[in-house]
């Protein structure tokens, strides 16, 4: 965030020493390229530790952990290429649009880059949260032992990945919703506070994530250590001793 904030004043400063303020409608546009790459980013490394966490918990099997990877790949492909049409155009707009790749903006990128990348990201986060409650609530029939930890694990999954998910469904929902206001040419005034609302909606999956880190440190706090911990593997052999 720091790194993030850093660049942004960076920037403002070249721009207004070298331009004046002939250069806001650029500031504007750098400031939404660099907020869609720093949460993107964010986004994708979350998806990266939620797939491993779920490749752990079924014991590193990796058929478990190929349909998300999959996805996790097209969040990659859609990031990137996004990025790229909004960054491409800065640098010799006039020569850029000539191109081949100006072409595949216009039809694809701008229109469904950041669609596709919340679509993964969204089934990413349904798919190993369920996955991994459903093998914690398997492993919690039969094992008494750690019968009351495992329990508090998979509600605090259930509840924090509902909550990711939600977010990250409203980030998709408002690519969708924020594409009619663009096309449809509506009043400046609501364009306007959408750009008020898109901040709140684009952090709510990394502020989901840390609750996820708050309740399990809060968890091990009180005493109950979790299978979050790597070190710990009195968990992981329970959960390991159960067919899935």
């Amino acid at each position: 965030m720091l790194w993030f904030w850093m660049k942004m004043i960076t920037i403002f400063w070249h721009q207004i020493y070298s331009y004046g303020s002939m250069s806001i409608a650029y500031l504007w546009a750098s400031t939404i390229i660099f907020s869609d790459g720093f949460n993107w980013s964010i986004l994708i490394v979350i998806d990266s530790v939620l797939i491993y966490r779920c490749w752990t918990v079924f014991g590193n099997n990796w058929f478990i952990i190929c349909f998300p990877l999959v996805l996790w790949g097209y969040c990659l492909l859609g990031a990137i290429g996004a990025l790229y049409c909004d960054l491409a155009p800065s640098f010799q707009f006039e020569v850029w649009q000539t191109t081949q790749s100006a072409t595949v903006c216009w039809q694809y990128f701008w229109t469904w880059g950041g669609i596709i990348f919340y679509v993964c990201n969204t089934m990413i986060g349904i798919y190993t949260t369920s996955a991994m409650v459903y093998k914690i609530r398997h492993a919690a029939k039969n094992r008494n032992s750690t019968n009351r930890l495992l329990h508090g694990t998979r509600r605090i999954l259930t509840e924090s990945g509902i909550l990711y998910t939600v977010s990250s469904a409203s980030n998709l929902g408002w690519r969708v919703i924020k594409l009619q206001l663009y096309d449809n040419e509506v009043a400046f005034d609501l364009q306007f506070l959408g750009q008020i609302v898109e901040p709140v909606i684009v952090f709510m999956p990394i502020i989901a994530f840390h609750l996820i880190t708050i309740r399990v440190g809060e968890q091990r706090a009180g005493g109950q250590d979790s299978w979050v911990d790597s070190m710990s593997a009195n968990i992981r052999s329970e959960l390991l001793q159960v067919d899935t």
